[in-house]
């Protein structure tokens, strides 16, 4: 640890500090349970954070279903449990592999848009091939895969694009993201696989799993298209966050008319005291001790 700390460079140390929330008056509540679900829907930004996630999981989803149903038809018993246990090996490793070969690097040298919006492309690829090939060494290869990349790649990524954000979102908006999100996508993943059966039951096992495959098709690749304008969205607000440090905790604008309203009414403050104090002045009397202040030095965004 203290290594690290040694040998990163000190402006990564600066965590990013939103210069319109640095005083607040606001009285202290206890959140509610709802409070984060309330923050998610008002948000285009954060709807977006979890558009993305949810995305990628229902995708990944259906992957892991037809390689896992395709492992339980060649292998059995302690041979499915070790081939299973092969493939959870793989991913670690190859996930470890690409961090240590800095594929998140990406993120720093091209930006954190090139990084989302890598991962649909990689994915709507996948998907592709997903569709055309039939092996189970295909699918394995593809899952470790898709899932070392998004350990590697997207992970961190949708981690920085809380940087923006206020401690509201971090600690509200982000649990509703990961958790009801994931288990979301993953639970509606589950649902559209559970097609696969009576498919097979009406059409027969080889034409149901290819009615199957096609539906996966169109439900995949419109889902992929969507996936990369919401990245290249969320790239765009981040870098403009980052640049003019606001926070996303609100849309852009109704952000920009609050801190405005409250802007007028400090300097509307400031200026009766200084009337007061410059009318005292004329008639003789002690100077008003608010005199001597100054108006507050903030721009409007």
């Amino acid at each position: 640890m203290w290594r690290f700390l040694k040998n990163t460079p000190s402006d990564l140390l600066i965590a990013f500090k939103d210069e319109s929330s640095k005083s607040s008056d606001a009285p202290q509540h206890e959140p509610g349970f709802l409070e984060g679900l309330k923050l998610l829907v008002s948000n285009r930004y954060l709807i977006g954070i979890f558009m993305v996630q949810f995305i990628y999981e229902f995708i990944v989803t259906i992957f892991d279903y037809n390689f896992k149903l395709a492992a339980a038809t060649q292998f059995s018993g302690v041979e499915l449990s070790n081939y299973l246990s092969i493939y959870a090996s793989s991913v670690n490793i190859i996930s470890l592999t690409c961090l240590l070969l800095g594929v998140s690097n990406i993120t720093r040298y091209l930006g954190i848009g090139v990084s989302l919006a890598l991962m649909p492309v990689i994915v709507g690829l996948a998907l592709f091939s997903f569709l055309t090939l039939d092996s189970i060494t295909f699918l394995f290869g593809l899952m470790v895969g898709s899932k070392a990349i998004n350990y590697a790649l997207n992970g961190p990524s949708l981690k920085q694009l809380y940087i923006p954000t206020t401690t509201d979102v971090r600690f509200k908006a982000q649990a509703w993201i990961e958790t009801f999100g994931s288990r979301a996508s993953k639970e509606a993943g589950s649902l559209f696989n559970m097609l696969l059966k009576p498919m097979q039951s009406i059409f027969g096992e080889v034409a149901g799993k290819g009615h199957y495959l096609i539906l996966s098709g169109v439900a995949g690749f419109p889902l992929v298209v969507v996936w990369f304008v919401i990245a290249i969205y969320l790239g765009k607000k981040f870098n403009i966050a980052i640049k003019e440090k606001q926070t996303s905790s609100l849309p852009m604008e109704q952000s920009i008319k609050l801190k405005r309203q409250v802007l007028q009414l400090r300097q509307h403050h400031f200026l009766n005291l200084n009337d007061v104090a410059i009318h005292q002045y004329h008639k003789g009397k002690q100077c008003h001790p608010f005199a001597q202040l100054q108006q507050p030095k903030e721009t409007l965004a």
